[in-house]
């Protein structure tokens, strides 16, 4: 699946665009709607380590989002 297009609004939700190179079949992914800056200066330390590496994906996700 290629990413094409630019990011989309609609309603409160963030997507583009991605077709297979393939067959041409289309879907749109959809973008994380949590605010990832807002959770990581929250004290995760309570919530276990297993919670501040799942934070640490999604952040690294989300940068890969923008990136591209």
């Amino acid at each position: 699946m290629n990413r094409i297009g630019q990011v989309q609004v609609e309603d409160n939700g963030k997507f583009y665009y991605k077709r297979c190179s393939r067959c041409g079949f289309t879907v749109r992914e959809f973008m994380s709607a949590l605010d990832i800056e807002r959770l990581l200066g929250m004290d995760v330390s309570a919530w276990g380590d297993r919670t501040e590496t799942w934070l640490d994906r999604i952040q690294h996700e989300v940068e890969a989002e923008i990136a591209a």
